[in-house]
């Protein structure tokens, strides 16, 4: 299990050295990180870049009582088997994204 969460580190490493975010490995193959809707085409871009090559799913929370919207976009790389949950949260009585 140590061999294979090694992956796992590394990209959660070099996420928090680019971008100054907290990020979380909740498992094997899974990496998870919250970012501002501001920054989502940067890191999109960066983990094309990074082999994260295939956006499986894109999924929304409604969070009433925060007043807020939750997206998940679930990112997979093949070749390190790994996929980034990346999650922002946006206004409900706004609720617009750069896509």
């Amino acid at each position: 299990m140590k061999e294979i969460l090694s992956k796992e580190k590394e990209i959660a490493e070099k996420i928090s050295k680019r971008f100054n975010r907290e990020v979380r490995i909740q498992n094997e193959k899974r990496v998870w990180v919250s970012i501002e809707k501001d920054e989502l085409l940067e890191f999109l871009k960066w983990l094309k870049q990074e082999g994260f090559l295939h956006l499986s799913a894109i999924s929304v929370s409604d969070w009433l009582a925060e007043k807020q919207f939750k997206i998940d976009y679930l990112l997979w790389s093949y070749l390190d088997n790994i996929m980034v949950i990346l999650t922002v949260k946006i206004d409900r009585e706004n609720p617009v994204i750069d896509s």
